[in-house]
């Protein structure tokens, strides 16, 4: 049995393992039938029938078909795996872009403008609608704009710098220009069967009159693309939102058709309520194909309401008989499953508006009617929040003494490392002395002021006296 965790990158990675093993066992199985021709020339046992059909003429020379076998088929094998892997890249940058929209919508709150003709909005029955619409259509026009647009949408979305890439394989410095050449590449072999033109002569300096690649250079190029990927992945997977830990099952099933394994896509629809749907990748976390690839494991993790609507919805499916439920294993749903996960930055909202204990009565209204929620959702996330084992935080300094300019970044650690809900927010006793930002203080005037970090709902602080002095840094 294989697992494969339902993740673009995962996806990618398969991907080129796959096209890496093709292209070795071809270039092996080039050598091994040239090796073979030249023992049949050199033994006079040629079989020209097999020399005229291999190379599609009369009378052919089997010389001929040695320089195809040694040379002009590898270098289509190394052209075509190219070409295969770049396309690949492109599908897992834009379907990253799709999984992050589909579990946290946070990085795509733009002040920009989107426009959607009147039957778009009549005809959608759901918010939903109109979301799968936008990114649809984002990742529809960054397919079109190649790699350079992709690069400045992940730049400008979420911060991710592709050239910030450096890495070093087999000796060979390989970075974002490495990979974009790649592209460029790729884009001469489809268009002009690898012929060289001007700009991309003066781009990248180069000679040769058509695009060339080494077996070495091959080798480096496969171990590029997983390198660049994993290095997207890390700055990308801090906007996937993890499902809750408590709830997690597993279901197993037959698969009756091709048509079925929709009901396992990431992107499938789980009705939750009326008008309220949400996609399958929220909640999944595995999945595993026997031999068979018809027998299928769905592990699953997240909260209960969004398991029992997918499961329910698995039931209904296999009394029409296009699947067929072997086992549900639900010994590790959590004991309260009435208690709700909510995404990260509902819960973040929440504790910046928290004030230090004792609350209020009705605390919950006051930060709901703030923040424009319903007063029951806001209940909820606070109760979310105390349900967490008590944290303590501590710094890495208590007392620390500036100049007027001078900054200092402040560090925490808070234990248990295992706090979902261990978000630190910073309070100044005089932002006209100093002023802070995520632990970065800056100096401002002379005097003394206390910097206070606290994290869980005030369950725990700890606090730093700054002392600035007049002495100001040119």
């Amino acid at each position: 049995m294989r697992v494969i965790t339902i993740i673009a990158q995962n996806r990618f990675i398969r991907e080129i393992v796959n096209i890496k093993r093709w292209y070795l066992s071809t270039m092996i199985s080039y050598e091994i039938s040239g090796q073979t021709l030249k023992n049949q020339i050199n033994s006079e046992l040629i079989d020209q029938t097999n020399i005229d059909n291999a190379l599609g003429e009369k009378d052919s020379n089997p010389y001929a078909l040695m320089r195809r076998l040694s040379v002009e088929n590898t270098k289509l094998c190394r052209e075509l795996s190219l070409i295969r892997c770049i396309s690949a890249l492109e599908v897992y940058l834009i379907a990253s872009i799709n999984e992050v929209f589909m579990q946290n919508k946070q990085p795509f709150l733009a002040n920009s403008i989107i426009q959607y003709h009147i039957g778009e909005i009549l005809t959608c029955s759901n918010i939903e609608e109109l979301h799968d619409k936008y990114i649809e259509k984002c990742c529809r026009d960054l397919h079109s704009g190649g790699y350079g647009e992709v690069r400045k949408y992940y730049k400008k979305t979420f911060d991710i710098d592709f050239d910030v890439y450096n890495a070093i394989i087999d000796g060979f410095s390989v970075n974002n220009k490495y990979i974009e050449q790649a592209h460029d590449k790729r884009h001469l072999l489809i268009h002009q069967l690898g012929k060289i033109d001007d700009n991309y002569k003066k781009k990248y300096n180069a000679t040769d009159m058509i695009i060339t690649e080494t077996h070495q250079e091959m080798l480096v190029f496969f171990q590029a693309m997983l390198s660049f990927s994993k290095f997207v992945q890390k700055k990308i997977d801090k906007f996937i939102l993890s499902p809750s830990k408590d709830n997690k099952i597993y279901i197993k099933i037959i698969v009756k058709s091709v048509e079925s394994r929709q009901y396992i896509d990431p992107t499938y629809d789980i009705k939750i309520r009326k008008n309220t749907t949400i996609k399958l990748s929220s909640i999944l976390e595995s999945v595993s194909y026997n031999d068979d690839e018809n027998t299928i494991s769905i592990g699953l993790q997240g909260d209960f309401l969004s398991i029992r609507k997918y499961y329910k919805q698995l039931k209904k499916i296999a009394s029409k008989g296009d699947i067929e439920i072997i086992s549900y294993d639900s010994t590790h749903v959590a004991s309260n499953p009435k208690i709700k996960q909510f995404p990260w930055s509902d819960i973040e909202a929440v504790m910046n508006e928290l004030p230090e204990r004792p609350w209020e009565k009705h605390i919950h209204k006051k930060i709901a009617t703030k923040l424009g929620w319903s007063n029951n959702k806001v209940s909820n996330i606070i109760n979310l929040i105390q349900s967490e084992p008590q944290t303590t935080i501590k710094l890495n300094k208590n007392n620390i003494q500036l100049d007027i300019g001078e900054e200092y970044d402040l560090v925490t650690s808070v234990e248990p490392t295992e706090a979902k809900y261990k978000i630190v927010s910073w309070i100044t006793e005089n932002s006209q002395i100093a002023i802070v930002k995520e632990g970065h203080v800056t100096a401002l005037s002379k005097g003394k002021t206390t910097i206070t970090a606290r994290v869980n709902d005030n369950k725990s602080r700890t606090k730093c006296v700054v002392e600035v002095l007049e002495t100001m840094n040119l």
